[in-house]
């Protein structure tokens, strides 16, 4: 399966309740499931334009993947780094490990989805 991992580059704990004031602050977040799983302790639905993504906070809760690289995805990704970047410093990779970006040095949305889904297609 195809899928983004965003981690926070030195292992800082984010929290269930960080991230969940960060994406209550991102439109398009459609469901907040808050049962705890084999892999994560809170995922999200997400829907931007005509793509949807889901989203889970790690056990460990330092990193949270979201399923299938897609518009969804990286809008998902490029909006709560804005919420987060104050206190982390969020990275982002694939299942397959083809990247490793710090999400604030990417300089808008475009640019993202032109290294994400175009260059590592």
């Amino acid at each position: 399966m195809d899928f983004l991992i965003i981690y926070e580059k030195n292992r800082k704990v984010i929290g269930e309740v960080e991230f969940l004031k960060a994406v209550s602050n991102i439109k398009g977040i459609t469901n907040i499931h808050q049962e705890k799983d084999e892999r994560s302790v809170v995922s999200v639905d997400f829907q931007y334009e005509n793509s949807f993504t889901v989203i889970r906070l790690s056990e460990d809760l330092d990193s949270f993947s979201i399923w299938k690289k897609s518009d969804a995805s990286l809008y998902f990704a490029w909006a709560i780094n804005q919420y987060l970047s104050p206190n982390f410093n969020l990275y982002v990779t694939d299942s397959d490990y083809n990247f490793d970006l710090n999400i604030n040095k990417i300089m808008s949305l475009e640019d993202f989805r032109k290294i994400i889904l175009e260059d590592h297609l």
